[in-house]
């Protein structure tokens, strides 16, 4: 197999941030931008940075921002990932680098203490994820 090198430019802070975080996870940089280009040329297309939620998941937020849904009380994000999977029936072991991001922790912190945000449409709690993201970025 042939390779190519290939020199881009980018933010300095953005690439010091993104090295970091593909660092703990125990990767290199090269392996996830040959990754990603890997999904770009065997899907035809960019992969989409608005991820719409599959059909049970948009079923339980729509639940969420009608306020129904069961609550779930657990200790930490950890053990709120945990009880998400074994109510979606995952039984995977857990993957034990895994961490979630800043705002998802957050979000679930919220909803542990029951004071998570109520939205009055699935396009409200969307755009309020995207805002939360790029304000990460």
């Amino acid at each position: 197999m042939h390779s190519t090198a290939y020199t881009f430019h980018i933010p300095t802070k953005t690439k010091n941030k993104a090295f970091t975080i593909i660092r703990q996870h125990g990767k290199t940089p090269a392996q996830i931008l040959n990754h990603l280009l890997q999904q770009i040329a065997d899907n035809g297309q960019l992969p989409e940075a608005d991820e719409q939620p599959n059909a049970t998941t948009a079923t339980a937020i729509a639940e969420l921002v009608r306020g129904e849904g069961e609550t779930i009380e657990t200790a930490n994000a950890k053990e709120a990932v945990a009880k998400l999977r074994q109510i979606a029936g995952d039984d995977r072991p857990p993957d034990t680098n895994e961490q979630p991001n800043a705002t998802t922790a957050a979000a679930i912190a919220e909803l542990v203490r029951g004071e998570g945000k109520h939205y009055e449409t699935l396009e409200a709690f969307h755009l309020s994820l995207l805002q939360e993201s790029s304000d990460e970025a």
